[in-house]
């Protein structure tokens, strides 16, 4: 199937996110104090953009419908607890604080892309109760379902199809028998283009072949619905080629949390319909489990699935080096000084309390009803290329090479474009959702309580609420609730008064004042962060901008191919070159921008030697003193590449590679020649090859 070509467009763009600089080397530190200055600051929040704070109403054909959140009376609010968090946000960022939403040892992980493919391993628990890893070699299983035409289109010699219960009722890592048969497509005149197990059993009646059940993500099947949409499950045949002989105990821990990721709602949706990889942790405690894995030099991976996701052995603490969260109340930040934080085993509480912000006399404010938002996603942390940094200035594909780091603390950028918000088509789907907005130009009233603190404390938190301009027209805004991203969110808060109780614990004299036309000191603070952050509060700063997330141009709707999410894989394969960064919040000031893809002839995502690699030339005649020979072992006709059999092993090639049509001409068997070489991935693959004869 051809797939489309993405050139670089003229279509520039700002990234809906940035990150503002940060001072990884040190973070002041010391034990928590006590100041003499209690009181309340009453203040006042303008919506510069509609806002949502999403209260679920309804679900209706997998559409979310939400209301904009009320108290008891119905009346429309906006929760404290909201405006505490970009005010916090704002504090730890200037005042140089720890990144207190961390969690102490927090994990990361990826979704591998497909030329970061795993290979399939088996794990081998010995008689010393250590684990050893195995190459494997993976052989298929059809799935049964009826619905599911792509899957139609191929047909087979005596192969029994499989649903997902029977599966699960032999097992996760269960041993059997089977013997392989030929695998057709339709679309590719008959001709065989793998192999497939007829059947499997739990008894050894001299089959040809035996090997250990691998079941894939896909959870039990819903009522209604088809049984699976996937082609097939996998059993791993033992190669006897040792990967590993000790695989330490923290990489078996790993594989358990990424089960535990693939189950969690919040990262995989598929989670709320049932158990996901429901027999690996079985599988671990009989000593055997069928695993894929990559090697990355001394390193390896494991992960649930050949594309699926890996975990790094760095946590988000070695990526935060000095600015991980504060754990003690001796060794504490400003930020949680002031606002207080939750150690593993200890505690600072918070000198703050915000109430929740409320129309001015009890009214209700102007409700824009049912606008279907434009889908919200992008890139998360494991976008590399947006998210991570060196110190020496290259590039990182991995975090876990040294001397990486985030690119700062991350801030969205204001979009108050009338409308910028609204999906244009108006179409209800299960990654939109329908909301009630607050409109622009609406006012809320709310105080921030505060105890025991210091007179610098109380500057530099009227700073933070401010963002140093006490002006209700100012340009310098907060984002605030759901659908920061797509131009939602943006609000100016302003102090109106401060009264002030003092308590000198000396003495016992008390006293109280009270303030109005509230002066902020817009200098107390300095340095790189300040101008970052001042830049991308600046609500005047995108005005004829398009903020956006990464997109093709010419998408087509509906279309996988020219989805958003190809930019991303378009433009970033670990190993190979950098297609554009995550411009500098600073850098974006000085009018650099991003551009979109278009679809166009010529180029391949991830391939940029156009329809074919630049070396298949030396093989057009069919000859070359650096050219081998094999046969074609496997081909994935709808995804473009297969597997050459060689003296070394399996050998990917892509159809790119081939002289134009001449990969769909390709069946098992077909003798090839081909020279071998590495990828922009550093991998061994073919880098040329031709049909013989």
């Amino acid at each position: 199937m051809a797939k489309p070509n993405l050139n670089l467009s003229n279509k520039s763009f700002i990234n809906p996110y940035n990150f503002v600089r940060v001072n990884w080397d040190k973070t002041y530190r010391e034990e928590v104090s006590k100041g003499e200055l209690s009181g309340v600051l009453h203040c006042r929040l303008l919506t510069k953009s509609p806002i949502s704070i999403p209260e679920l109403k309804k679900v209706e054909n997998n559409h979310h419908y939400y209301g904009f959140m009320r108290d008891p009376q119905g009346k429309p609010f906006i929760p404290g607890s909201s405006i505490r968090g970009i005010i916090r946000n704002v504090y730890e960022t200037v005042t140089d604080s720890c990144f207190s939403t961390t969690k102490a040892g927090q994990i990361i992980t990826k979704r591998a892309g497909m030329r970061e493919a795993a290979k399939p391993g088996i794990l081998i628990r010995n008689a010393e109760g250590k684990w050893e890893l195995y190459k494997a070699e993976r052989h298929l299983l059809i799935m049964k379902n009826e619905e599911y035409k792509p899957f139609n289109n191929h047909d087979f010699e005596m192969a029994h199809r499989y649903t997902r219960e029977e599966l699960y009722n032999i097992g996760e890592g269960k041993l059997v028998y089977y013997d392989t048969t030929k695998m057709y497509s339709s679309s590719r005149t008959n001709t065989p283009v793998g192999l497939v197990i007829k059947e499997i059993s739990s008894a050894d009646n001299g089959q040809e072949h035996e090997g250990y059940l691998c079941i894939g993500e896909v959870p039990p099947k819903e009522k209604g619905k088809p049984q699976t949409n996937k082609h097939f499950e996998s059993v791993f045949e033992n190669t006897g080629t040792v990967v590993c002989k000790e695989i330490d105990n923290s990489l078996i821990k790993s594989i358990k949390y990424l089960c535990k990721m693939y189950n969690d709602p919040s990262v995989n949706r598929n989670a709320s319909k049932g158990k996901i990889y429901n027999g690996v942790e079985q599988a671990i405690s009989k000593g055997v489990l069928p695993v894929w894995f990559r090697k990355d030099g001394d390193m390896v991976r494991f992960s649930l699935a050949a594309i699926g996701r890996i975990r790094f052995d760095n946590t988000m603490d070695d990526l935060l080096l000095s600015k991980k969260k504060c754990e003690s109340r001796k060794e504490v930040c400003k930020g949680c000084t002031l606002f207080g934080m939750v150690g593993s085993s200890d505690s600072v509480g918070s000198r703050l309390r915000f109430t929740d912000a409320i129309r001015e006399n009890g009214s209700v404010p102007k409700i824009i009803k049912d606008v279907t938002l434009k889908e919200l996603g992008g890139p998360k942390l494991s976008y590399i290329p947006f998210y991570g940094e060196k110190k020496n200035g290259k590039r990182a594909d991995s975090y876990d090479e040294n001397g990486i780091f985030l690119k700062g603390r991350k801030f969205y950028w204001h979009d108050i474009r009338e409308g910028v918000y609204k999906d244009p088509t108006n179409e209800k789907t299960v990654r939109n959702s329908t909301m009630d907005l607050v409109d622009k130009g609406e006012q809320f009233e709310f105080d921030i309580f505060y105890d025991g603190i210091t007179k610098g404390q109380l500057e530099e938190l009227k700073w933070a609420v401010t963002l140093g301009d006490n002006d209700i027209d100012s340009r310098y805004c907060h984002k605030i609730g759901h659908g920061k991203p797509i131009g939602l969110g943006s609000v100016k808060i302003i102090i109106e008064s401060n009264s002030v109780r003092r308590f000198d614990e000396k003495t016992g004299d008390y006293s109280v004042s009270f303030e109005k036309n509230i002066v902020v000191n817009k200098d107390i603070f300095s340095g790189v962060m300040v101008d970052d952050l001042l830049i991308i509060s600046d609500i005047e700063i995108t005005n004829g901008i398009d903020v956006r997330y990464p997109y093709i141009v010419d998408a087509r709707p509906g279309d996988n191919d020219t989805a958003p999410h190809k930019w991303f894989s378009s433009n970033w394969v670990p190993g190979r070159e950098l297609g554009q960064e995550l411009p500098s919040i600073a850098s974006i000031a000085r009018g650099e921008r991003l551009y979109a893809y278009k679809v166009a002839g010529g180029f391949r995502p991830n391939n940029d030697t156009g329809k074919g690699n630049r070396s298949s030339s030396v093989l057009q005649d069919g000859k070359s003193k650096n050219a081998c020979t094999g046969i074609m072992k496997i081909i994935f006709p709808d995804r473009g590449f297969g597997f050459i059999d060689t003296s070394d092993g399996d050998l990917f090639v892509h159809y790119s590679v081939f002289p134009e049509g001449e990969f769909d001409r390709l069946s098992v068997g077909t003798q090839v020649n081909y020279i071998k070489g590495k990828g922009k991935n550093e991998k061994e693959c073919a880098v040329s090859a031709k049909i013989i004869g």
